[in-house]
């Protein structure tokens, strides 16, 4: 049933893709009108450096533009934008969507993130199969059935994955008690040192 509907993939939604190039096209121009304007630049480098910015954009529309996550009946690939990872079925552990920490709908940032689980106990996250697609949960359910029917039969969960999972909800919550109060130590401690 859900293996039937893959491939699949997912990328960068476009508003998002457009800031970060338009920010990075922004960054390299002002670069390279400093090293024109500065009289003190050897004319070497300010041909140079605009070149190399100019080849920096052009790669980094080309590599935003290929990276994700590639869904079908192989595996998983997941495509950053300098290393390429394959996870096979049978690898996997589990596959799930979790809640972002850090999103913040002024940047952009999804509220879930997808993640792939490893048998060894790795979480690795799924580029741009976030909250930010269009029918998010229903993807992940679809990816998931398409997972159980290509495990393989030999399939059975692992004691180090689900170990592995224990110890990072542990260290979680040890952070999320002791973050907060480390950061208000710190600033009791500059205030009356201060």
């Amino acid at each position: 049933m859900s293996a039937e509907s893959l491939p699949r993939e997912y990328h960068l939604v476009t508003r998002p893709r457009t800031i970060a190039l338009g920010a990075t096209g922004v960054g390299l121009f002002l670069v390279a009108v400093t090293l024109w304007a500065t009289g003190d630049t050897p004319p070497a480098l300010q041909v140079v450096v605009p070149v190399l910015s100019a080849a920096l954009f052009a790669w980094q529309v080309v590599a935003l533009r290929r990276s994700g996550t590639y869904v079908d009946l192989d595996g998983i690939r997941v495509r950053g934008l300098l290393v390429t990872r394959r996870l096979r079925w049978a690898e996997l552990n589990e596959i799930r969507a979790e809640p972002n920490a850090e999103a913040s709908p002024l940047f952009g940032a999804p509220a879930d993130l997808a993640y792939a689980y490893a048998r060894d106990g790795r979480r690795i996250q799924l580029l741009y199969f976030d909250g930010n697609q269009p029918v998010f949960r229903q993807e992940v359910e679809l990816v998931r059935h398409a997972w159980e029917e290509l495990r393989g039969p030999q399939w059975t969960p692992s004691p180090e994955a689900d170990a592995a999972q224990v110890r990072r909800r542990r260290l979680r919550l040890v952070l999320n008690a002791v973050g907060p109060a480390v950061v208000l130590l710190t600033l009791a401690f500059f205030l009356f040192v201060g």
